[in-house]
């Protein structure tokens, strides 16, 4: 779990890994304060390198917004932050636990939809994404 002191940094970590702009962390940061909601933190040694938001009402538990920094991808670190939030959302008595990610295009490389079957989500449905040209 991120500590209080911590909130800003893993914020600003996830935001960046998703190239967001500096006023998405400090949304990410406030929503992360808010009943509900979890932050957990990745470490290298003491360097936050990682982290993603858990959402839990009743029994049924969201991840979301799982980022890793350029310079720790290849290391497992999305996954153990996944596992993380599953452990805790299991912990927490949720017996339902969602996520998403955006589709492949053109074959390529989507670690964070393998992390997803890795941890043993499956498909429930796809939407088509938009993007300006």
């Amino acid at each position: 779990l991120a500590a209080a002191g911590e909130r800003a940094a893993v914020s600003q970590c996830i935001a960046s890994a998703f190239s967001m702009p500096s006023p998405f962390a400090q949304w990410l940061d406030d929503m992360s304060a808010r009943p509900k909601w979890t932050l957990v933190a990745a470490l290298d040694q003491a360097q936050i390198v990682g982290g993603g938001l858990l959402f839990i009402e009743n029994r049924l538990a969201w991840l979301g917004m799982g980022g890793v920094m350029p310079e720790a991808r290849g290391r497992h670190v999305h996954r153990a932050i996944m596992a993380q939030r599953i452990a805790l959302a299991i912990e927490r008595g949720c017996t339902h636990i969602v996520t998403e990610t955006g589709e492949p295009i053109n074959n390529e490389p989507n670690p964070s939809l393998r992390n997803m079957y890795r941890c043993g989500f499956t498909r429930v449905s796809s939407r088509v994404n938009y993007s300006r040209t």
